[in-house]
């Protein structure tokens, strides 16, 4: 992996604009689910979009740097010696990285945070309940102790990075390890949250591989976190190249890009869970519906057709574990016309969305339609 293969100015540019496109659909598309199923708005969506914008900036700043010749290219090196030469696009590259640095901690931190609280919105129970309560204090720690110790690693005066070469080697003689730190950390902290639905998932009354199914949906983000992974590679190849022959443009373009991806992918995948309305597809629609309920369905399904003979009923059974969507069957005679329709509605309390129903409990009412010369609705 040499820094010679870093995307050139053109790269640059395309990777900026394509992944601020896809990331501010995503955005919107979540919003747009929201105000459909008048769910509200929670913590979870104030934090992407709080996010989208830091994001935003960190192509700003890609794009800037690209423009200017600093980012996207290579550091000259002098044809007689192969040593490299420093001229101010170097200079220009290391404030920018600096200053983007800085910047994708707040946006890594707000992307954490909103799939944590995301996952609040559809699990409950008691395991939950301690992983939430000790993910949050983490993710919160964890931005704000890298936010300051990178905006003040230099000491209190941050323009020390617009100062040169001596000064920054003078004053922030600490910063090779806090970003290696930095790196290190954000991927444990994306597997730490990416981990949390599996074991929850894991207990619902489904099928193996539709549990698979769902773990796989909810750890998209790790697509996000792959991305982590290439810049710290880049980041360590960096930091252990020789000086003189440090291709200082190459290789902080590879970690600038590469941390603007995390972030963008991060919001992306951050909003696929909420576009279950979205989706057509039977088969995906009924993954994503799974999540929200850990009781077998089938079951009630099962059990639910044997009352055909009654109008309507209304019936409470005792859950051990509650559900969290509702869930309708339908069954019809064959034949093209038929006389008569048959539908059950389950729905389980324990969510924002069933307050009236107690949190232990599951609320089942089956209606039947018959339908002759007259259609009698009973």
């Amino acid at each position: 992996m040499g820094q010679e293969q870093s995307p050139n100015q053109a790269g640059v540019y395309a990777v900026s604009i394509i992944l601020l496109v896809f990331s501010t659909i995503a955005v919107a598309l979540r919003f747009k689910v929201r105000r459909m199923k008048q769910t509200g708005y929670g913590a979870d969506d104030w934090l992407i979009l709080a996010a989208l914008p830091v994001v935003w900036s960190l192509a700003a700043i890609l794009i800037f740097g690209a423009s200017q010749g600093s980012v996207g290219t290579h550091t000259a090196v002098d044809p007689e010696t192969g040593k490299a030469l420093e001229t101010w696009q170097d200079l220009q590259i290391a404030e920018i990285s600096w200053i983007a640095l800085v910047v994708s901690v707040a946006a890594y931190g707000m992307i954490k945070l909103a799939v944590l609280f995301l996952y609040r919105r559809l699990f409950v129970g008691k395991m939950f309940n301690v992983m939430f309560g000790v993910a949050v204090p983490v993710i919160v720690l964890w931005t704000v102790s890298f936010f300051f110790g990178i905006l003040f690693e230099c000491g209190h005066d941050p323009s020390v990075w617009w100062s040169g070469p001596a000064n920054i080697t003078k004053y922030c003689s600490d910063y090779k390890p806090i970003w290696l730190g930095h790196a290190v950390a954000d991927v444990v902290t994306d597997l730490m949250v990416l981990a949390i639905p599996a074991p929850i998932i894991w207990k619902l009354h489904l099928p193996s591989l539709q549990r698979v199914a769902l773990i796989f949906i909810f750890g998209l983000g790790l697509i996000s976190t792959a991305a982590a992974c290439v810049r710290i590679a880049f980041v360590v190849e960096l930091y252990t190249t020789t000086v003189g022959a440090r291709d200082v443009r190459g290789g902080v373009t590879n970690a600038m890009v590469w941390g603007y991806v995390e972030g963008a992918v991060g919001i992306i995948a951050a909003c696929l869970p909420t576009f279950k309305p979205l989706i057509k597809h039977r088969a995906i629609e009924s993954m994503l519906r799974s999540v929200r309920s850990i009781a077998s369905l089938g079951s009630h399904g099962s059990a639910s057709r044997s009352r055909h003979q009654k109008d309507t009923t209304t019936q409470t059974t005792d859950s051990s574990t509650p559900a969290h969507n509702s869930y309708e069957l339908s069954d019809f005679p064959s034949g093209n016309e038929p006389n008569h329709s048959f539908s059950t509605h389950i729905e389980g309390g324990g969510h924002e969305e069933s307050m009236d129903i107690p949190e232990n409990q599951i609320h089942a009412q089956t209606d039947l339609n018959i339908k002759d010369n007259r259609t009698h609705a009973l």
